[in-house]
C-alpha cells in the first residue's frame, strides 16, 4: 500500500533521483534498500513495478556508486544479443 506521497514503503528503503523531482515526477527511480544487513538497488518504474534490480553489496557507498555508474553509462550502453 502506497504511504502519503505516492512511494510504496520497503525496509530502510531510500529513493534516489538526479534532478531533486519526487518519484511522482519521474518516469523511473532507483530505490536502494537493506536486506539481511545488505545494501541492494532496483529500478522502478513511476507505477512502482520493479524493472530491474541488481546485487547485493556490504556498504551503502559501494550501492551508490553502482547506481552511479549506471546512470552515467545508460544512454552510451550498447545492447548486445547472446
Amino acid at each position: 500500500m502506497p504511504d502519503a506521497t505516492g512511494h510504496h514503503p520497503a525496509a530502510a528503503a531510500v529513493t534516489l533521483d538526479t534532478a531533486g523531482s519526487t518519484c511522482a515526477e519521474r518516469i523511473m527511480y532507483y530505490e536502494m534498500y537493506q536486506q539481511a544487513g545488505q545494501w541492494r538497488w532496483r529500478l522502478k518504474a513511476a507505477n512502482h513495478e520493479i524493472l530491474a534490480s541488481g546485487e547485493s553489496y556490504t556498504t551503502k557507498a559501494n550501492c551508490e556508486k553502482v547506481i552511479k555508474l549506471l546512470k552515467d553509462t545508460t544512454s552510451t550502453t550498447p545492447v548486445r544479443e547472446a
